[in-house]
This record gives structure tokens, sequence and C-alpha cells, in this order.
């Protein structure tokens, strides 16, 4: 069978299709690193920094599924874009490399319906190790490697959930740099109880939360 028709089976366009858009991506960036231009900087900067760590699911009541999915993942370990044409990748090779296995086995095609669930299952440990690995050499810059302990004395937005003594809260804040970060947060005092939209200030940190107090002034933004 011809290279060609392969990758422009119907059993295998979704492949061929994330491939293409990792090569374009990749394009783009050369293209942007030639003109001198952060094409990308924009896309990175919707994106909030995300801060929570794997201890942080066990201290964390209100950690809901997602966020955990998302700190198993080592998502924010390396910039967004980094992590995302990673998973392009893993997806594409891993999806060819079944067909292809499939094909030397004299099966044929495997339809979409069997390749695409099978290919995720074994690209997503694959994405969290990959993660990690690339956080380790890929340097970081000034506001990723900022020091988690500055975020004391800074005001933060609570966002989700309620915050007392014993139950957290994820909240918001912006560092010196003015980037955004969500972390985990409790009450500093027993019978405070801090909710939604509610303004706080940082005071601390116990275990993997960070303890908070009522902003003692209320002309402070986050």
């Amino acid at each position: 069978m011809l290279m060609i028709d392969f990758f422009t089976a119907s059993q295998n366009i979704i492949f061929t299709a994330t491939f293409l858009f990792l090569i374009l991506i990749a394009m783009i960036q050369v293209v942007g690193i030639i003109l001198g231009v952060g094409l990308f900087d924009s896309v990175e900067n919707v994106f909030p920094d995300i801060d929570f760590e794997v201890s942080d699911i066990g201290d964390a009541v209100d950690v809901t599924f997602f966020q955990g999915f998302l700190t198993w993942l080592n998502l924010g370990k390396v910039p967004l874009l980094i992590s995302f044409s990673l998973m392009l990748f893993l997806f594409s090779l891993v999806g060819f490399s079944l067909q292809s296995i499939s094909q030397s086995m004299g099966l044929g095609f495997l339809p979409v319906m069997i390749t695409v669930p099978f290919t995720l299952m074994v690209c997503i440990p694959a994405f969290r190790i990959g993660n990690v690995f690339l956080a380790k050499i890929i340097p970081k810059d000034e506001t990723a490697a900022i020091s988690r302990k500055t975020f004391i004395g800074r005001i933060a937005t609570i966002v989700l959930g309620e915050a007392n003594f014993k139950k957290s809260a994820e909240a918001k804040l912006e560092d010196q740099y003015g980037k955004t970060h969500y972390v985990m947060v409790v009450a500093d005092n027993k019978g405070d109880s801090f909710f939604k939209d509610q303004q706080v200030l940082v005071v601390g940190m116990r275990g993997s939360n960070f303890t908070v107090i009522s902003n003692p002034n209320p002309n402070l933004g986050d």
C-alpha cells in the first residue's frame, strides 16, 4: 500500500488532520521567530497559570474532578502551547502506529470507533509523563519560576466554593508580573467563611492550601 493511501484512508483522516494541524502550528511559530513576533503570545495569555499540585488533591475537599484531572496531567508545568502540541503529536503517532500494526497483521484498517478511544487511553498517561519530562528540559521564564510563597500578602478573589477553617475554595490572584494564578484557600481563623466573589487577603499557608482573612482594605483590588 502506498503511503498516500495510508494517510488518506478514511479510518486515518482524524490522525492525518491532527498531524497536519501540528505541522501548521510549528510553521506559524517558525515564521513568528523569523519575524521576531510571538504569534502565539496572545493565545498563552488567555489561559491563566495552573498552580494546583498533586498534593493539593488530598488537602482540598472541594477540588473538582476536572481540577484534579488537570493536576494529574501535570498541566501548567510547561507553556500551554507546548502541552497542546505534545498531545497532537502523541495522538497522531499512536493512531498511525495502531493502524500500521493492524495492517501488518493483515487485519486491514480498524474502525475509528475503536482506534480513537484506544489511542486516547494510551495518549493520556503518556501526555502526563511527557509534561514532566518537558518541564525538566525547557527553561522556565521569570514568571513560571515564581515562588508560591510570594503570594502571601496579596489580595485574592474567591471564584469557586466556600472557604472556611476546614473546607477549601478556589481563588484567583495576580503575581507581581500581572500573571493570574488559581490557588486553593482556607480561612485562617475558625468561624470565618468566605464566598464566591469575596476578596480576601492571603496571610499564610496550611499544608498545600493558602490561609486567608477578610480584605482589611476594600480599596485594594485583586
